[in-house]
């Protein structure tokens, strides 16, 4: 079965949302750089030191030391996996691959991955991108597409009419408003900061890629999924970190006018840290 976020977070026992079943989450580094795959031998190994009862000082450093170490790696020991323990012999590893933790079942469907969050970082940032005066035209701009048709069907799908506010937009809707902005920013991004439009240009190059890939419309060979999942999905995070430092400036500068104007009662802004991976965020209700 497809698990959500919040499900994925409890049925694997993962410590937080931002946490990963597959690859350990980097500490201060950027999010663009390929992390290590979980050693699932050691991930258990851990587990059965952390939920153990120890008698001696010894023992309860060891298990001091696994909790805290099962932390970093993302992985709360209080919520324990039951996977191993039921289902130990309807695990298949495939000889031919590298074993994996959880035989690979910890995954992220493409709804919310890529039709949903990927396309709300890079719509978010294009938008806080944009030259003051060109709202107007980015909306003349989306009025002149076309509409478009269900290659199978050739049904016309529905027109947008904004993709600057996002409000009750759909998955669907979020994946064609990415084609509306290659539409948008055209081959110099004239609408886009001048900084910034090489790489709003290869943002939305790239996620049309990608989400073309996810759609499952034709077969790809193992060479063409690791040249648009690893090369030109890292070439799509370093331009929408490049677009997010850049608004994160935009917002400090703006936060430190409007403190300097009213400062009894406009707070200075706080800058950007990167979070640290032994965080701990999820709330349980």
């Amino acid at each position: 079965m497809t698990l959500d976020t919040i499900e994925r977070v409890k049925y694997f026992g993962l410590r937080s949302i931002h946490a990963c079943g597959l690859c350990c989450l980097r500490n201060g580094r950027s999010a663009t750089r390929r992390s290590r795959r979980h050693d699932h031998k050691l991930i258990q190994l851990l587990l059965a030191w952390a939920t153990s009862e120890c008698t001696t000082q010894d023992r309860r450093s060891q298990r001091a030391k696994a909790r805290a170490k099962l932390m970093r790696h993302g992985f709360n020991y209080k919520r324990r996996c039951r996977l191993y323990d039921f289902a130990q012999h309807c695990i298949v590893n495939v000889p031919e691959y590298p074993s994996t933790l959880f035989a690979g079942l910890c995954q992220f469907e493409r709804l919310h991955t890529f039709y949903i969050n990927y396309c709300q970082y890079a719509m978010d940032l294009l938008t806080a991108c944009l030259l003051p005066n060109m709202h107007a035209k980015v909306v003349t701009y989306v009025k002149q597409c076309h509409n478009f048709r269900d290659p199978i069907t050739g049904k016309a799908h529905p027109v947008l009419h904004s993709i600057l506010k996002m409000n009750h937009l759909t998955a669907e809707r979020r994946v064609r408003a990415i084609f509306y902005w290659a539409h948008v920013l055209g081959t110099s991004a004239e609408v886009i900061v001048y900084p910034m439009r090489t790489h709003a240009l290869v943002t939305v190059s790239t996620l049309q890629l990608l989400l073309i890939s996810a759609r499952g419309h034709r077969a790809y060979t193992k060479r063409e999924l690791e040249i648009i999942y690893h090369e030109v999905g890292r070439q799509f995070f370093v331009a929408l970190e490049t677009l997010a430092d850049y608004a994160d400036e935009k917002r400090m500068k703006n936060g430190l006018e409007a403190h300097t104007r009213r400062p009894n009662y406009t707070r200075p802004p706080l800058p950007f840290k990167r979070m640290r991976r032994s965080v701990y965020i999820l709330r349980t209700h």
